[in-house]
């Protein structure tokens, strides 16, 4: 059985069995999910974006091998795993599109988009659509798990129906859309998703402690939807983090200052570099 919506094998992306730790260019986001399952805040919604629409793919294959793993390399005190052994009767499965409780929805069409009878039963439908995994009991993983391959290129119906299902999320199923174009979902949906920026050119790195902090605010933002009190906390906790931002900018910029370099400044120089400084 080919669990990808309506995808015919000679299509398919064949994706070799990895780990997490075999993208090393995209550490960042790894250690960010990998915390978030460390702490137990697994988000029901991941929006992957980056330049490479294989290597999201490629990702989100093993994060769905990685909640499901059943002989994981790395886990948790309570075995929660936190990477995949590319190896299990589970892990195979995954890779090679057969496993019942994780599906790929990638565009069909001729237009090349994702229709709505690959999300609900239609008479054009392929035998399997989204709705089938989301309606149902997993059967063997310990997640069920959508990955939406170029979700960007939702139709309006298919985009619609899709966020009926994120506004409520069936239990212990995990979506994951990527996208190289996220411009062009529904903000509806972005705003539904935690966002991952996979690293590129120009992308930059996170310190150990902003990690720590994104991983944080990401748990946060994600519980802040519930209330308008959560919504208040979330801004509190964003503008007091700016403030340490603005902060450590100040004083990288203070250090750079000439005036540091010279004792004796006549006041109408060190004016002019003070407000070259601003």
């Amino acid at each position: 059985m080919d669990n990808s919506a309506g995808r015919h094998p000679a299509n398919r992306l064949i994706l070799l069995p990895m780990p997490l730790t075999d993208f090393p260019t995209q550490k960042d986001v790894v250690t960010l999910f990998q915390r978030s399952l460390e702490c137990g805040r697994l988000g029901h919604a991941y929006l992957f974006t980056g330049q490479d629409l294989a290597e999201l793919e490629a990702v989100g294959n093993v994060l769905a091998q990685t909640l499901n793993c059943q002989q994981p390399s790395k886990s948790t005190p309570d075995g929660t795993p936190l990477d995949a052994c590319g190896q299990c009767v589970s892990c195979r499965k995954i890779d090679h599109a057969n496993h019942p409780d994780v599906m790929v929805v990638r565009p069909e069409s001729k237009l090349r988009h994702i229709t709505i009878g690959q999300i609900v039963r239609r008479p054009s439908s392929p035998p399997r659509v989204l709705h089938d995994l989301i309606n149902n009991k997993a059967t063997e993983g310990r997640y069920k798990v959508a990955l939406l391959v170029a979700a960007d290129r939702l139709n309006v119906d298919a985009a619609n129906s899709l966020l009926k299902t994120l506004e409520e999320p069936p239990e212990r199923t995990v979506f994951f859309l990527v996208s190289t174009e996220s411009e062009r979902l529904l903000d509806t949906i972005r705003s539904r998703c935690l966002r991952l920026t996979f690293a590129g050119d120009g992308q930059r790195k996170f310190a150990e402690e902003e990690l720590v902090w994104l991983s944080e605010f990401a748990v946060m933002a994600a519980e802040g939807e519930k209330d308008l009190f959560g919504r208040y906390r979330m801004l509190g906790t964003l503008i007091e983090r700016l403030g340490v931002v603005n902060k450590e900018i100040e004083a990288e910029v203070e250090g750079a200052s000439r005036l540091n370099d010279h004792d004796e400044v006549p006041p109408e120089l060190r004016q002019q570099w003070e407000d070259e400084n601003k």
